[in-house]
């Protein structure tokens, strides 16, 4: 008896065992998540100057903000989202974890009078009854002079 507790303890530490609820719960997450779950994931200054993060945390905070307006969406908190700021994303395990079907991604760069802001939508995990392993990936950016966006708008 005593060693096929120590062979199956043994086994689970070596990752070996059944998943816990972790697993089924974040595929239970996905198969109810609306159809416009989204996170804004915090937008990277590229501008080598950190005055500038003030102006990504805030593209982030209205996009967040913005998305979360639209009828039928799911919207993960600021707070939440933040807690990957700086970290390595893997967008499917993003999505599992969170429960959201698309992520938003970017980076602002300023230099001088010259602003650079792009954006990446990604479909995050998905319950499918096949493997996805590729994530779609929309992009798009805007570059310009700073003078053209609203007073303020441009931390500068």
């Amino acid at each position: 008896m005593v060693v096929v507790l120590a062979a199956g303890a043994f086994a689970w530490r070596a990752g070996l065992g059944p998943p816990l609820l972790g697993a089924s719960v974040a595929e239970d997450k996905l198969a109810t998540a609306p159809r416009l779950s989204v996170v804004v994931l915090p937008f990277e200054n590229l501008s080598g100057d950190k005055e500038q993060d003030f102006f990504a945390d805030g593209i982030t905070d209205d996009l967040t903000t913005d998305l979360s307006h639209l009828p039928g969406s799911f919207v993960i908190s600021r707070g939440t989202a933040f807690t990957y700021k700086g970290k390595p994303i893997d967008a499917k395990q993003i999505g599992r974890d969170l429960g959201v079907r698309y992520l938003l991604e970017g980076s602002v760069r300023r230099v001088g009078e010259t602003i650079t802001v792009s954006v990446a939508w990604a479909a995050g995990a998905k319950k499918s009854a096949t493997p996805d392993t590729s994530i779609g990936v929309h992009a798009a950016s805007y570059h310009g002079d700073a003078s053209a966006l609203p007073p303020g708008a441009s931390g500068g």
